[in-house]
């Protein structure tokens, strides 16, 4: 089958389902320990039925980071697309940021750290964005690099299908911020489907409704 757009790979970038420690507010990063909810289990379904709605012609791939919140996303994802579960492949590349020594904690916390209050003067997204490098995490240019890099390998595997990366907010937010070269983007709700897509060396953002009409049309 041929690629959606000509020279075009489409990575759909999911994020992962309301979880547990989302819900307590807690700066989740690489913990392992965060669970969906019922709500987040919903969010994954939701996301899954619309994929499975535009894509069910396609020729997919399903990625994860490898973390328990996004690998159930990705399984929800998988069975309403039949797509068997044991292909489902992951790549540590695509974890959420490392927040260091905030990990786990709440806004409450996290933002009376003195690695978190060095940053007071820039506006609260650059903070958030920036902070966890003081606090023996990364900055979200460390994490815009190594999921950059990661999804150029994950396409040169097979150009030719659609990739579902199912992943975090942080990664999501730091590869936005990497093509726009600008913090002022919405927040991604958990189950959002973000189109990043790649033609040659160049990345683009477009919303997931302009994907689904430019595939109708090329179509």
């Amino acid at each position: 089958m041929m690629s959606l757009f000509i020279g075009v790979t489409s990575f759909l970038l999911i994020r992962h389902g309301e979880t547990d420690w989302n819900k307590e507010g807690r700066l989740q990063g690489q913990s392992n320990e965060a669970q969906l909810t019922q709500q987040g289990e919903d969010q994954a379904q939701h996301a899954a039925n619309i994929l499975f709605n535009s894509l069910k012609d396609k020729q997919i791939e399903i990625w994860t980071s490898g973390l328990a919140r996004t690998d159930k996303t990705a399984s929800i994802i998988a069975k309403t697309l039949n797509y068997p579960e044991n292909a489902i492949q992951s790549d540590a590349r695509l974890k959420e940021a490392n927040h260091g020594q905030l990990e786990g904690k709440t806004a409450a916390e996290y933002e009376i750290d003195p690695s978190y209050q060095r940053w007071e003067n820039l506006t609260s997204k650059e903070q958030f964005f920036n902070a966890m490098d003081g606090a023996q995490g990364e900055s979200y240019n460390k994490v815009a690099s190594r999921a950059k890099a990661a999804l150029m390998e994950i396409e040169k595997l097979n150009p030719q299908t659609i990739k579902i990366i199912v992943t975090h907010g942080g990664v999501i937010n730091a590869l936005r911020k990497e093509v726009t070269g600008t913090y002022e983007f919405p927040n991604i709700k958990n189950g959002e489907v973000i189109v990043l897509q790649k033609n040659e060396n160049e990345f683009t953002l477009t919303t997931f409704e302009n994907f689904i009409a430019e595939s109708q049309t090329d179509s």
